[in-house]
Order: C-alpha cells, then structure tokens, then sequence
C-alpha cells in the first residue's frame, strides 16, 4: 500500500517529466564550464527549484482539468481526474512545492527566483486561458524551455549564447508543433471528439505540418550561426569540425517529422526521442564530433 501511495504521488508529481528541466545545465556544458564547483552546485539547486514549481504547475493544471480529464481516454488515469488523490491533499502539495521550489531558488539568487515565478505565474495562465488559444500555447510551451536555460545561465553566472537561444526557441516550438499536430492526427483518425478543449480543428493539420517542419529547418540554420560564432570558436581546437553537427541534426530533426508524418505515436515528442533508437544514435554522433572538435582530432 505504502509503494502505491508513493507511485501515486510521484505521478501527481510528473517525476518523469523532471528530465527536461535538465537544460539548466545546458549553459555550463556550452561554455564547457562542466567542473564540480560552485557553479556546478548552484545550477544543481536550480535544477532542483525549476522540478518543484514544474510539478506544482503540473497539480494546478490537474486541478483545473479533473472533471476533463476523467472523460479523457489517457488522461482519467491521472491520481487526481481519478480520485486516487483528493483536491485537499493535492492543494497541499502544490503549496509545499511552491514554498520549498521559491526559497531555495531565493537562497541561490533573486533573479532566479524572478525567472522562476515568472515561470509560475505563465503555468498558471497557460493551464487558465493559454492552452485553448491556438498557435499561442505552441509559443508558450517553446518559451518554458527557453526559460529552462535562462535559468541556468542565472543560476550558475554564465550568459548563455543568444544564437544557442534563438536555436532552443525554434527546435523546441517545432517539437511543440509537433505535439499538437500528433494530437490533431490522432483525434482524427480515432473519428474521436476533441475532450482537452483545443481550438484546432482538422484543417489546422496541413498549417501546423508546414509551421513545424519550416522552424525546424530554421533551428538548423541559427545552429549554424551558433557554431560559427567567434565564441564558441575560440572553445574547440577544431571549430570547424562543428560544422559536422549541421547534417547530423538535419537528419534527426527530419526524421521526427517523417515519424509523426506516418502516423507513429508521439503523444510526447521530448519523450519520444528518448525512446528512440536512431535519436539516441544522433546524440552519440553529436558527442563524437564534439569531441574531435574539442581534442583536435
């Protein structure tokens, strides 16, 4: 009983959904500033405090959606739409992850802590109105991973690229695209109703197709204007061994395109890719060029 309670709670939480707050680390790793120190620590805490407000943003979206979600063919099984889980308790939970996720981000820096309720209060507005208005959820789902590294590079002193930026921002609003465009495909081809109270409707497939593959290919042109600047230059033995990565996510970001395209079930695209064999193969040819980049090779 105890090991259910506990598989509850860490589902109410969105545990799994920690991974992507990960990228605060993204600055560090990009000025190849990767040491266990004190910048390596404070990240750590930052990465810590963005977990605990993204599951309290993830128990207001469920409070607000149970009566929704109960209806939903997936979503019913979540503790609270459930009833595995009261509205009391998960109240609870999303003050105490408030608290603990706003001091410990206050006691590592205020603009953390800035970057972090700013984070919150768009949750809030997402869960509230964002996400029934089309294209802008898109926007703003892109926006809370380009927050993810803004918030590491406050955390940890180190400002990020404003080409590494503008990469996340596009490959993350295609992913994010590609999350609704899924969705759209999915509902249509199961001839089901609509039950998240989405504004899109079938026509918006072909738009959505379009927007999604054209930032894609965007993301991989302002990578290319990231790797070819005298900054991240001056980090690598080899700099123009980088020029290597353009193909390599060319092809990945292509291939999940042509997936979604065929139908293949990508109810999570962040999470499909980490689940896929030839993603993971893309990463591992990423490092290798990396690495000759950096050693000289």
């Amino acid at each position: 009983m105890m090991l259910r309670g506990l598989i509850l709670r860490l589902q109410l939480l969105r545990v799994y959904q920690w991974t992507k707050n990960l990228l605060v680390f993204l600055p560090l790793i990009a000025a190849h500033q990767l040491q266990l120190d004190s910048r390596f620590w404070e990240t750590a805490l930052g990465f810590v405090s963005f977990c605990l407000i993204a599951s309290s943003g993830y128990v207001v979206n469920d409070l607000m959606d149970r009566k929704v979600d109960a209806n939903h063919p997936l979503k019913q099984r979540r503790p609270i739409a459930a009833g595995k889980i009261s509205t009391t308790e998960a109240v609870i939970w999303l003050v105490t992850l408030l608290c603990i996720g706003s001091l410990i981000s206050v006691n590592i820096s205020p603009n953390l802590f800035s970057v972090l309720l700013l984070y919150f209060i768009l949750t809030l507005l997402y869960s509230f109105y964002i996400k029934k208005v089309v294209v802008l959820d898109v926007v703003i789902l892109a926006f809370f991973y380009v927050l993810r590294i803004i918030g590491g590079g406050v955390a940890s002193g180190i400002v990020p690229s404003s080409w590494l930026i503008a990469f996340a921002g596009f490959i993350f609003f295609s992913l994010a695209v590609a999350k609704r465009y899924a969705e759209l495909v999915k509902v249509t081809d199961n001839r089901m109703k609509e039950s998240n109270r989405r504004d899109y409707q079938f026509q918006d497939a072909s738009s959505l197709k379009a927007i999604g593959i054209v930032s894609c290919f965007a993301s991989v042109i302002l990578l290319a204007n990231y790797v070819n600047d005298d900054v991240t230059r001056s980090l690598y033995s080899r700099p123009d061994l980088l020029l290597l990565l353009l193909p390599i996510f060319m092809y990945w970001s292509t291939l999940i395109w042509i997936k979604i395209g065929r139908g293949e079930d990508v109810e999570d695209p962040v999470f499909f890719i980490l689940k896929d064999r030839k993603s993971y193969l893309s990463l591992i040819l990423i490092l290798i060029v990396l690495v000759m980049a950096k050693v000289g090779i």
